[in-house]
């Protein structure tokens, strides 16, 4: 309000200047306005990508907890086998065979974030074989020696999210080779057989032969529950394990053991393990020499037999260290997840374009006179 003393104002109303368009001009605003709003967003969204999306990615960490079934093959330079299986069943058939070994197997499942399920399995397999009364000298030979272990055990293993859900059998599998050694090299500074050592660390990769579906009418709990150890009967089945690690392998879902390091000097495991036969193996008496289960039908030293006594054993030592990683899981979205994904970027896009129409281009075409319109003066209120 300005004051003045010639002509003093005593009161203002300030008013509100609308332009309404005429003719075909309110048809050209509509047009244009349908067109910015509706199509421009979505071409704007298409051309940045993934606009509809049909493919998407979690990761997972995995729930793993070890089923109390594995199988373990041994192979020597010579091409002589040595086999063990957490059955009892299957290790009575090789009762009386010279391939049958019964090993020292601890576990270590180490639940570090107290989540409930293993994030590392360490396993330590010591393997006393070769109980033939051959004298020391033999065990300069490489095909004593063992060329290749291969170990195969079960694990349960599932995924949990709300968009999927996986729950199956899976079998890791173990192998290793050793290289040669030269004649001496197998026998240590009192003539004995030298304890071959082997430590492997690695990790255990979920691994998919296509990507899953995200609908609720697709199932991935109920096709790989089933043991596939189920199938084997006796030692000539154990010594296949290599058929059964590809039966798992080959699935559309699996896990892999990648090896990162693999190292023959030290083997030991310094952690505290409960020391004793894997649950469900083969009930053996034993005797308990050097943290090696040996039969107890083999010769054990005494006072009076050591000069008559054979050779020990020869023996393997076997570390192995699965790390659980998170399960990276390469998907296709269901309906309801590509539509929500679609209309928030059509809305972040859409609400801008409107904007700057009303704004900039309803002015302009008003400014230039590109429009025809009808000025409305009225009171603001």
């Amino acid at each position: 309000m300005g004051l003045g003393i010639s002509a003093p104002v005593v009161y203002e109303e300030p008013t509100v200047t609308k332009f309404r368009a005429s003719g075909v001009g309110s048809v050209l605003l509509e047009a244009i306005g349908i067109v910015a709003v509706l199509v421009l967003p979505i071409a704007i969204a298409v051309s940045m990508g993934d606009f509809w999306i049909q493919h998407n990615r979690l990761s997972i960490m995995p729930q793993t907890n070890y089923t109390g079934r594995a199988m373990l093959k041994l192979t020597t330079f010579g091409g002589q086998q040595y086999l063990w299986s957490t059955s009892a069943d299957v290790m009575s058939t090789l009762e009386g065979d010279e391939r049958a070994v019964y090993p020292f197997v601890s576990l270590l499942q180490d639940d570090r974030d107290r989540s409930g399920s293993a994030d590392t399995l360490a396993w330590s397999i010591s393997v006393p074989y070769g109980f033939d009364g051959n004298d020391a000298s033999t065990a300069s030979s490489d095909a004593d020696r063992i060329a290749s272990v291969e170990f195969l055990p079960t694990l349960q293993y599932s995924l949990s999210h709300p968009l999927l859900y996986v729950a199956q059998e899976v079998a890791p599998f173990v192998q290793f080779h050793f290289p040669p050694l030269s004649g001496v090299g197998a026998l240590d500074v009192n003539g004995g057989h030298r304890p071959q050592r082997l430590r492997l660390d690695g990790d255990l990769r979920f691994v998919t032969s296509a990507p899953l579906e995200s609908s609720w009418w697709i199932r991935y709990d109920v096709a790989y529950r089933r043991s596939l150890l189920d199938d084997v009967r006796d030692g000539q089945d154990v010594a296949d394990i290599t058929t059964y690690a590809a039966y798992y392998a080959t699935r559309n879902e699996s896990v892999r053991f990648d090896v990162a390091v693999a190292s023959q000097i030290d083997a030991r495991l310094d952690l505290e393990v409960d020391r004793g036969l894997m649950d469900g193996g083969a009930s053996v008496p034993d005797v308990v020499l050097n943290d090696v289960i040996i039969p107890a039908s083999t010769p054990v030293a005494t006072a009076a037999s050591t000069s008559s006594m054979p050779p020990p054993p020869r023996e393997l030592h076997v570390v192995i260290s699965m790390r659980v990683l998170p399960a990276t899981v390469d998907y296709v979205p269901s309906l309801p997840e590509t539509l929500k994904a679609a209309w928030i970027q059509y809305f972040c896009i859409a609400f801008v374009v409107q904007w700057l129409y009303n704004v900039c281009v309803r002015r302009l075409l008003v400014k230039l006179a590109l429009v025809n319109t009808i000025a409305i003066y009225s009171n603001q209120e």
